[in-house]
């Protein structure tokens, strides 16, 4: 299968949500899959509890949108509110596609480590490339590399960088095209040089 891009238009607007599941989110529900019996005990996800909720574990969820009743906590991660509510609270934090929407990255990580019990792990996804996303576009402002996900978990004690896509996928991402499109080989084939998702399992040091 060859991909030709004719339009200067994409083929869905909303990541290719129209037509099936994204590239992006293929690729992180995948690392889920696998890493879904390491995580356990007390676990905050931002947004909807997308992973959390098929876990064995118990979850909070936390969100800015005080329209979201679902949400357990209307707080901003860059606000200093939250390591007080929330100190070395959590084993886990799951953290995809949020980095990006965020005023200061680096405080929103420092943050998260704060929330975090001594030795507990941050799950971070976030796109390398992608369109403005569609519906925080006046927010939309950071897109991370591998090595820019390693600079910002620098205080971690171990942190494990995985990265996913190729020039291919790479392409069809951005023309809105989803991961059911793909040829199995493309789609699963990952180029280092041409990643659209960066994942990092980050762990924080336990105490003496």
């Amino acid at each position: 299968m060859s991909l030709t891009i004719t339009d200067v238009h994409p083929v869905d607007d909303r990541y290719g949500m129209g037509r099936g599941v994204p590239i992006a989110r293929h690729y992180i529900n995948r690392y889920f899959e696998k890493i879904s019996t390491r995580i356990h005990g007390s676990v905050l996800e931002f947004g909807q509890p997308t992973y959390a909720a098929g876990l064995d574990c118990r979850y909070e969820t936390m969100t800015i949108d005080e329209n979201e009743t679902f949400a357990t906590l209307h707080m901003d991660i860059c606000d200093e509110a939250v390591i007080r509510v929330r100190r070395h609270h959590y084993d886990f934090i799951i953290c995809t596609s949020v980095l990006q929407l965020v005023p200061d990255p680096q405080k929103a990580i420092d943050h998260m480590y704060e929330l975090l019990k001594p030795g507990g792990t941050l799950v971070l996804a976030e796109k390398c490339v992608s369109m403005i996303d569609p519906w925080f576009t006046s927010i939309d402002k950071w897109r991370f590399t591998p090595n820019g996900l390693r600079a910002l978990l620098a205080r971690f004690a171990r942190v494990e960088v995985s990265a996913f896509g190729n020039l291919y996928t790479m392409c069809a991402y951005l023309a809105g095209l989803p991961a059911a499109d793909m040829p199995t080989d493309k789609l699963e084939h990952h180029d280092p040089r041409y990643p659209i998702i960066s994942i990092a399992y980050a762990s924080s040091a336990t105490l003496p």
